[in-house]
Parts: C-alpha cells; sequence; structure tokens
C-alpha cells in the first residue's frame, strides 16, 4: 500500500533576494539570546486525547524540556500543491484562480519566512502560544473565569479546553468554547468563530482567520493570510493595506527567533522523536500532536521536493537577517513598496527642504528677515524639517526592513 506524501511542482519564479553587490546591507547585529524556557502553561490537567484509538502523548517534562536560547539567500519558488494518493488534487490553474478569487474579496497578507513548511504550520495552529510567543503585541482576550480552578499566569495564558472531532488524511477538525480551526491538508488553515444570533435575530458579529501555508525552498515557507469578517469592513476598507500590514507584520515577526531554534532542537531529537523535544501535556497541544502524527503517517515527517535535498540545517544567521522584512514582504506587496517609495521620498523632501531653508538665511543677509525673532523661526522651521526626515527614516528601518524584538523586555 502505498504511502500518501506531501508533492510538489515547481510553477514559476517570484523575484528573489540578490546576493550580489545589489543587496541591501543589512545593518550588523549581533545573535540575541532569548531568555526563559519551554513555558509550562497553566491549564487544565487533561492529556492530549485523539480519536484513534484514544493515543494519549505527553511528551518531556517541563523541567527537561530544552532551554530557548540564541546564536545565502536562495531563490524562491512558488508551488502548486496537492496530496498524492487521495482526492484532494490541486492543479496550478486551479490553485492560481482560488488565489485571484481571495485577492479580489479581501486584503491579502502575503510573507516568507525563514522556517520549514512544518513549524510554520505548527506555530499558526496553536492558539495557546499567543501570550508567551507574542506578549506585549496582541491584546488579551480572557474568558469567563472560574474562581478557585484556575489562575492566569504572568503572561496572560488561561486553559483552552480542545477537542479533535476528526483526523484523517484529509486533514482534522478541532473544536473548542466559541469557535472551530480546521486544518485541511495539505497547506489550507481557517479558523471561525461560532455563529449566534443576536437579540434582534441578526448575525451576530464573527470573524475567519484564513491561512496558506505553503513551502516554498527547504528551510523557507510562504505565509498568505487573510481576516474576513462581517463588522467594522467601511473602517477597513478606508484603511490602507502598508498601515495594516505593519501591524501583521509585528506580530509574524516577534516569534521568528523562537520558531529559528525550535526548528533545530527538533532536529537534533529527531521528528520521529519530536515530543522528546517539547512539553506537550494538556487539551491546548491538541491540534500541536494531531498535526504531527498527520505529517508523520501521510508524509513521512518530510516535504517530497522534486530534487533531492540534503537533511542538513544552513548556520543560524545573524538575528537582523531572521528578522528581516523588505525582501520577505515588501518587495512582494504593491502597497508596502509603494508606501516605500512614497516615504523615501518624503524623506528627501524634508532634508533638501532643511538645507534650503538654511541656504535662504544665509544669502538673503537680513533683507526678508530682519529681526531676531523671524530669525529663530526661520531656523527652527530648518530643525524640525531635518527631525522629521530622521524620525522618518527610523520609522522606515523598524517597519521595512527590521525591526528587533527580544522577548525578556516585553
Amino acid at each position: 500500500m502505498r504511502v500518501p506524501r506531501l508533492v510538489l511542482r515547481r510553477c514559476r519564479r517570484l523575484q528573489v533576494h540578490p546576493s550580489g553587490a545589489g543587496a541591501r546591507p543589512c545593518r550588523a547585529q549581533q545573535p540575541q539570546g532569548v531568555r526563559g524556557v519551554v513555558p509550562l502553561r497553566r491549564a487544565e490537567q487533561d492529556p492530549v486525547a485523539l480519536p484513534e484509538g484514544g493515543a494519549r502523548v505527553q511528551g518531556r517534562a517541563a523541567e527537561e524540556a530544552p532551554a530557548v536560547h540564541g546564536r545565502d539567500r536562495r531563490p524562491v519558488l512558488f508551488h502548486c500543491v496537492r496530496h498524492e494518493g487521495s482526492l484532494l488534487r490541486v492543479t496550478a490553474h486551479e490553485f492560481f484562480f482560488w488565489i485571484l478569487m481571495l485577492l479580489a474579496l479581501l486584503h491579502l497578507h502575503c510573507t516568507v519566512h525563514n522556517c520549514r513548511y512544518d513549524i510554520l504550520v505548527e506555530n499558526i495552529m496553536d492558539p495557546a502560544h499567543v501570550p508567551y510567543a507574542h506578549k506585549g503585541l496582541l491584546p488579551a482576550f480572557r474568558g469567563k473565569e472560574d474562581p478557585g480552578r484556575f489562575e492566569h499566569d504572568q503572561e496572560g495564558g488561561d486553559p483552552i479546553k480542545m477537542k479533535i472531532e476528526l483526523l484523517d488524511i484529509n486533514g482534522y477538525l478541532s473544536t473548542m468554547e466559541g469557535g472551530n480551526i480546521q486544518f485541511k491538508a495539505p497547506c489550507t488553515f481557517h479558523g471561525s468563530s461560532t455563529a449566534k444570533v443576536a437579540a434582534d435575530g441578526k448575525t451576530a458579529p464573527w470573524f475567519m482567520l484564513v491561512a496558506f501555508c505553503i513551502p516554498v525552498a527547504p528551510g523557507r515557507s510562504r505565509l498568505i493570510w487573510a481576516f474576513p469578517r462581517n463588522f467594522g469592513v467601511w473602517l477597513y476598507k478606508m484603511i490602507p493595506r502598508w498601515l495594516s500590514h505593519m501591524v501583521t507584520n509585528r506580530v509574524l515577526d516577534s516569534d521568528v527567533y523562537l520558531l529559528h531554534f525550535e526548528e533545530r532542537n527538533y532536529a537534533g531529537a529527531g521528528l520521529d522523536n519530536w515530543q522528546k523535544a517539547c512539553y506537550v501535556p494538556t487539551s491546548s497541544d491538541s491540534m500541536i500532536v494531531a498535526f504531527r502524527i498527520w505529517f508523520k503517517k501521510y508524509c513521512r515527517n518530510q516535504v517530497g521536493w522534486a530534487t533531492p535535498q540534503i537533511d542538513q540545517l544552513p548556520p543560524t544567521p545573524t538575528k537582523d537577517k531572521l528578522l528581516e522584512r523588505y525582501w520577505s514582504h515588501v518587495v512582494q506587496c504593491t502597497s508596502c513598496s509603494a508606501a516605500l517609495k512614497a516615504m523615501r521620498a518624503l524623506e528627501v523632501a524634508l532634508q533638501v527642504l532643511s538645507i534650503t531653508i538654511v541656504g535662504f538665511l544665509a544669502i538673503s543677509k537680513g533683507t526678508f528677515v530682519t529681526t531676531f525673532i523671524q530669525r529663530i523661526a526661520v531656523v527652527s522651521a530648518a530643525v524640525m524639517c531635518f527631525i522629521a526626515s530622521r524620525w522618518l527614516a527610523n520609522f522606515i528601518e523598524k517597519n521595512f526592513y527590521f525591526q528587533d524584538y527580544v522577548h525578556a523586555y516585553k
């Protein structure tokens, strides 16, 4: 019996990071560590139970879990993905048709991450990691507390009761309080809130997360995602895409450094023994366990690249290269690239204006600017233009190129 596996076929070549002299140099920075160990979530003590025989996965003890601490671009290819041996078959034309339809209906967000397909999918499917990996970036939505049973930890984590309803070759469905999350193998993920009817009979506000996680090269994955919803649409249309992408990029990049070392912890233990590299004791880890079981059973813990690849991780790059944002998103996003060009032009204009004002003050020789107060006003205008240009340059660097995130400081 042939075991289905994940098969990737090359469709077209996208714009890539240049490796020559034309590449924008990154700021030199020493790799920084991330303080702390794998967090022990103060959740319910129900072990993970899955449909197939009710298997339970405990993993390593929290005190034995490995600490998370720190230390050339290749062309990015866009692939068509299908499931060989199953009923799920997506041709290149169908896949791009779906993407075009979504682009017409939604403002999509697309970025490339320096981590493997399985690591990125696992991260997307884990709602329990948000208070820890994205600390200080997202608001805490806490449910109704039951006094005496549990308390929130320092980061704001709380119990999440999940149940895996179905697990087969086509993916799985996870239900929880307030909604459900579904993984449609091999690349589609969507979560939605429970549809509720308001008191007046109208549909209550709801939202949905739709994501495509696509392996594009060994150690690199493309993430396409959006938040369709039935409320605040008018406000969303007024906000430019590049402004919303600035917020989402901060969230997406904040745990890339952690994922990088998680990838190496998994490689050290071996993907067949992944449970020895992490701690998954509660039902909030159900989707992680379910995905690892699916990936092992139907994909043999690997992506079937057309060209055989050496199973060896590249050296750990510096943090500014791991978290760089220009080539991973801005180049591929028309809104962000247009905003970057406009801001660069405004930065130059402010600098030219400040120099022009100073030159005007020098050549006027008291002809137009006669009083001391007028001279102070002109000099102040020149200084303000220069300060604004420097602030804008720093804003551009943080939001379009590189913004550091240190979990210990949050």
